[in-house]
C-alpha cells in the first residue's frame, strides 16, 4: 500500500469515526432533553 492510500484510508475512517461519536453525542443529548422534560412534568403529575 502506498502511504498516500495508507493516509486516504486513515483520514476516512477517522471521518467515519468522528460522524460516528457526532451521531451518539447528539442522540444522548437528545435523550437528555427528553428526560429533562419528563422530570419537569413529574412534579405536575403528582399534584394532580
Amino acid at each position: 500500500m502506498k502511504s498516500e492510500q495508507a493516509g486516504a484510508v486513515i483520514g476516512f475512517f477517522v471521518t467515519k469515526r468522528r460522524d460516528i461519536l457526532l451521531v451518539n453525542l447528539v442522540g444522548s443529548l437528545a435523550d437528555l432533553q427528553l428526560n429533562i422534560e419528563g422530570w419537569a412534568e413529574w412534579p405536575r403529575m403528582e399534584r394532580v
